[in-house]
This record gives C-alpha cells, sequence and structure tokens, in this order.
C-alpha cells in the first residue's frame, strides 16, 4: 500500500558563493504547490482496489506560510486525508521558527491549529530538552502527545550524521505513537530498528531501553497507527 504526498512550499533555496543559505519566498508557489497536491489526491487515490490513498505534504514550517499551512489544515479536512511535514528535523530549522515567532515549530505548529491525530510528523528530533537546541524550556513532547499527531523517525539519517532521538523511550512513555522510516539509503526496515534500539540505549545510558518489542511495534503497527489504519500493521 502506499499513502503519496506531492510536497508543496512556499520557499526556493539557493547558497551563495559563502556557503550562507537564502530562502527565496513565493507566496504563489505554495499555492499552486496545494492545488496540485489537491488535484493529484482526487485524481489518484482509492486507486489499485484502494492501496493507493493520499495526503498533504507542506514541507517544513520555516518554509510554509502560516496562511500556506491553514489552508493545508483546511484542504485535509475537506478531503479526509492526513497530512504530514518534516518539523524540528534540523537546527536551521529550529532556530528560523524560534526567532521568528518566539516559539519552537512544535508551538507554532500548535498555535496555528496545525497538530492533530491526522498529522504525521517527520523526524521531530529537535525539541525543547534536546541537547543539540540548547532551549531547556517547555514541553513539546507533551504538546504533541496532547495533539495525538504522531512521529515518523528515521534513526538512520540521523546516526550518520551523530544526532540522536532523546529518546525513543520518552516519546512511547508520553504516549506518542512513533513509526520508523528509512529516508536514505540503505533502504532497510530491519537496520532501522537495530540503529532505533540502539541509539536510544546510548541517549538514555541504559541497556534495557530501546527494547526489541517497542521498535518492532513502531516498525509496523505505529506506521498502521499514523495513516488511521488500525486494521493493518
Amino acid at each position: 500500500r502506499a499513502y503519496l504526498a506531492p510536497s508543496f512550499r512556499n520557499v526556493n533555496f539557493y547558497y551563495e558563493e559563502s556557503g550562507a543559505l537564502r530562502y527565496v519566498w513565493d507566496d504563489a508557489l505554495g499555492e499552486k504547490g496545494l492545488q496540485q497536491a489537491v488535484a493529484f489526491i482526487q485524481k489518484h487515490r482509492g486507486s489499485y482496489n484502494g492501496r493507493v490513498q493520499g495526503m498533504l505534504f507542506p514541507r517544513q514550517p520555516d518554509t510554509c506560510t502560516p496562511e500556506l499551512l491553514r489552508k493545508t489544515k483546511e484542504a485535509a479536512k475537506e478531503l479526509g486525508v492526513g497530512i504530514q511535514i518534516h518539523a524540528s528535523m534540523n537546527l536551521i530549522e529550529f532556530h528560523q521558527i524560534l526567532s521568528q515567532h518566539g516559539k519552537t515549530p512544535i508551538a507554532f505548529l500548535r498555535e496555528l491549529g496545525f497538530l492533530g491525530p491526522e498529522v504525521i510528523l517527520g523526524h521531530c528530533i529537535l525539541l525543547s530538552g534536546h541537547s543539540w537546541t540548547a532551549l531547556p524550556y517547555g514541553d513539546d513532547l507533551g504538546m504533541i502527545a496532547d495533539s495525538g499527531a504522531s512521529i515518523s523517525h528515521c534513526p538512520g539519517k540521523y546516526a550518520k550524521l551523530g544526532i540522536a532521538m532523546e529518546s525513543f523511550d520518552r516519546y512511547r512513555a508520553r504516549g506518542v505513537t512513533v513509526s520508523l522510516g528509512t529516508d536514505s539509503y540503505p533502504m532497510d526496515m530491519v537496520n532501522e530498528m537495530r540503529i532505533a534500539s540502539l541509539a536510544c540505549r546510548f541517549a538514555e545510558r541504559n541497556y534495557l531501553a530501546g527494547s526489541y518489542e517497542e521498535v518492532f511495534n513502531a516498525a509496523t503497527l505505529g506506521g498502521a497507527r499514523a495513516v488511521g489504519r488500525e486494521d493493518l500493521g
């Protein structure tokens, strides 16, 4: 089965010769992308005897205007589909939102009314209290848990960068649905389960953390729950 989501955003990127990252904002770009995504879903969802479904995918909080995020939420409700968005995925996004809005990406999305059970937060590693954010205040994890949003965790991608979720066990203890993804080569779910478990043990400094049962459930039941399919997984 596939839940497909053509992405859209209000930003194009470019790098200066110095290596500096620049954002070029374009409201029309995001609006056009949302319309194309809606048309794609209307055309293809339910095809192949229902095995193909659609989702809406605004890329990241720092690349979408608040207005585009609100329109996405409304369109998802009208279509009866889910939403995925990469959030709290890197320090650039984290500090962009913090400097522009005075809030973490998760708090920003909550204020917009964007979070909810139909929303999958991609990666969602750099929450308040994470050692890399240098922001000990706030309770991003509690906001996610209260909203019913789920998280798609790709441990292998972050292990390559020397970053770990802090931690898989803490997310699960708060009642957050966590699914596992691959995100980059090799596309090996068994390897992702292994890394998820080991990274949790390093983060918790506890060899009993990141149980194999929990990471296996995340790779199977977690993904099914994230897309609202309690009958699968």
